[in-house]
């Protein structure tokens, strides 16, 4: 249209730059979109991809379900570097769109978990539930922006009846993935819980990948010497234990995590919580 209009534009593709670009050619028959779709076990070039329809009718037909609904993660990893290219001039390649899109993939699947495994304390809750009598809960999240790698942490600490104790709400800078985001999320949780003097403490989170991990043997990863630092942390502080919670039960920590990417520093809350979390604590103690 704009050199219809005799605008000079670029057209050839941002993520390969050789061909002119269209649908097709953005995500299936440039070299880049190729590789994509090689590492995933498609051979697009067995196909006839004139446009997108085409392309996602192959998908459609040499993929399974998951591997089709990751396909089309994929898809949108590509147009997210392919924007980064024209908008920001950053350098495009296969590595940085399978990172964006598995970022975004393991997100989604945190948030939409069907099944119903047992974590650290053998328990699986799927809403909020009070402590037992003498104890409080911490619910952690984090949130992650699979397109700029920049996270955020929410907890909020409440007693027996349900009661709010405190919250805070912390901006992070960039994270390595969703899970490394949960992690880093539940040290700073953990850290602020032991500089409080909190004791005998249920600490409920929704990664299941978080559960697997702190239960599970030491690594040599960046990831696992963070879950060494929460283990540790956690030895420290009296009576403490880890519960796994489904997203629903969780929607007030996600709540404070969210709202964490408007702030430029940390901001807490004691006794009297903020007013954009307070629906949520009444509709927790009336469920």
């Amino acid at each position: 249209m704009l050199r219809w209009r005799r605008v000079e534009c670029v057209t050839t593709g941002r993520l390969c730059n050789v061909d002119d670009e269209t649908g097709a050619h953005v995500f299936f028959t440039c070299n880049v979109a190729k590789e994509c779709w090689r590492r995933l076990g498609v051979n697009v070039e067995n196909h006839a991809i004139h446009t997108f329809s085409m392309g996602f009718q192959a998908l459609r037909n040499s993929l399974e379900e998951d591997g089709l609904c990751f396909g089309l993660v994929l898809c949108w990893g590509m147009w997210q570097c392919r924007n980064a290219a024209v908008w920001r001039g950053e350098a495009v390649s296969v590595a940085k769109i399978f990172t964006l899109a598995q970022s975004f993939w393991q997100g989604w699947r945190h948030a939409h978990e069907i099944g119903t495994e047992g974590v650290v304390a053998g328990v699986v809750v799927q809403r909020w539930q009070r402590p037992m009598l003498e104890r409080c809960k911490l619910n952690v999240d984090a949130a992650f922006n699979g397109y700029n790698g920049r996270a955020g942490f929410g907890w909020v600490l409440r007693d027996a009846h349900g009661a709010f104790l405190a919250a805070m709400a912390a901006p992070y800078g960039v994270a390595e993935d969703a899970r490394m985001a949960e992690a880093l999320g539940v040290r700073e949780a953990l850290s602020w819980l032991k500089e409080i003097g909190v004791q005998r403490v249920d600490v409920e989170i929704d990664a299941q990948e978080f559960f697997h991990a702190v239960r599970g043997e030491p690594g040599e990863s960046y990831f696992d010497l963070v879950i060494d630092d929460i283990k540790d942390i956690a030895s420290t502080i009296v009576d403490l234990q880890f519960l796994f919670v489904k997203r629903s039960g969780n929607q007030v920590a996600n709540r404070i995590a969210r709202e964490s990417g408007s702030m430029t520093d940390r901001v807490s809350w004691f006794y009297i919580p903020p007013v954009f979390i307070v629906s949520l604590l009444i509709s927790n103690n009336e469920s």
